[in-house]
């Protein structure tokens, strides 16, 4: 996406006032490394879920099919446009099968400044079929309390590889591990880590990165999260990043969606 949304960490202990995110595509001479670091690339089928989202604002973030006219990502992704092209069926960026959506459903409790709450549905005009290749993602259910704390989980996305190359042509995953709230708040502040949100980390340095908004993150094949934001300094800094917590807007989905 051309507007991932990154933070500046402020140390705690100095008792400074934490910043706001700023967007990348305002503020790339501050992000020196962009990639995602030892991202496996995936085959065609292995992630059915996956969605792509491409936008004349944002140019492109990832997503997830969750019902047969339901895509989920991230609020920043699609709060600048009233309709979007939706991309499912394919690790291929230039391959797949493409959907148009006829509305769009912001969490009313989003924050563009501190990305709290940052998550969307769109709905498509048209039935996605599920084949082999297309097939909806579990959702946690509703009442879940797992807080999923030290769960090795994957994410995935089309997001930038290295500072000087474009977008993936293909999909790429990692391992992360979810940590605690209490571990993640030092790094980007109370503001933006809310109950709402979920950290994760790389096992060996990986992160989301440019175009990877809104892509979800997985235990177990269920949605657990929705890719927001990265660190201020850059995708490669070994910081975690954040995610939105899908059990703390369960309720909303299903109120939208039926889901």
């Amino acid at each position: 996406m051309e507007i991932l949304f990154v933070l500046l960490a402020i140390s705690v202990a100095a008792q400074a006032s934490f910043e706001p995110p700023v967007p990348a595509s305002l503020s790339d001479e501050k992000i020196r490394q962009t990639r995602m670091v030892n991202a496996n690339i995936a085959s065609t089928g292995q992630f059915p879920y996956f969605a792509t989202i491409l936008s004349k604002v944002t140019n492109l973030c990832g997503g997830s099919i969750i019902g047969k006219r339901w895509i989920l990502t991230a609020a920043h992704c699609v709060d600048a446009e009233t309709s979007y092209e939706i991309l499912v069926g394919s690790a291929d960026l230039n391959r797949g099968t493409k959907f148009i959506t006829q509305e769009k459903y912001i969490h009313p409790e989003y924050d563009w400044l501190y990305l709290q709450n940052d998550i969307a549905l769109l709905h498509l005009s048209s039935d996605i079929e599920y084949t082999d290749n297309v097939k909806p993602i579990s959702l946690p259910n509703i009442g879940e309390t797992n807080s999923f704390e030290g769960y090795n989980s994957i994410d995935m996305g089309f997001g930038k590889t290295s500072d000087s190359s474009g977008l993936s042509e293909n999909l790429r995953y990692a391992e992360v591990k979810v940590i605690s709230n209490s571990e993640c708040i030092p790094i980007f502040g109370p503001r933006t880590v809310v109950d709402s949100t979920l950290c994760a980390k790389g096992l060996a340095g990986q992160s989301i990165c440019k175009s990877d908004s809104g892509g979800p993150l997985v235990y177990n094949n269920i949605q657990i999260g929705v890719n927001s934001f990265v660190h201020f300094y850059g995708c490669s800094t070994g910081k975690p990043f954040g995610t939105v917590r899908i059990t703390s807007v369960r309720q909303w989905i299903q109120n939208i969606t039926g889901i």
